[in-house]
């Protein structure tokens, strides 16, 4: 797999990996490099704070690691949401019948 900035970003964006924040003279190099069309390394890219970030790359077990407890914490996430939707559809569908039954007597 090609390691593009694209990868990188978004290793630092999941939290995959930590990345370390360039000095005033790094960001100053690689100004320049991209002011005069010179290549650049792919593992410095923007952060959310859109500061300028050094990323290392992560490793195979790392990364199924990390992906594993992320999705296990998603998935609480929903089923919390879904407990949430079927207690207010619940309650609706009570009120809604009680207030049938009264109106109708």
């Amino acid at each position: 797999m090609k390691k593009t900035k694209e990868y990188y970003k978004d290793l630092l964006f999941l939290g995959y990996a930590q990345g370390e924040r360039l000095t005033k003279e790094e960001v100053m190099q690689y100004k320049n490099s991209l002011a005069s069309n010179q290549p650049t390394p792919e593992n410095i890219v923007y952060g959310l704070d859109q500061r300028l970030y050094k990323v290392e790359d992560v490793d195979d077990e790392e990364f199924t690691r990390h992906s594993s407890l992320l999705l296990i914490k998603n998935l609480c996430t929903i089923k919390k949401c879904l407990v949430g939707i079927v207690v207010l559809i619940a309650v609706g569908l009570f009120f809604g019948v009680v207030g049938a039954l009264t109106s109708a007597m």
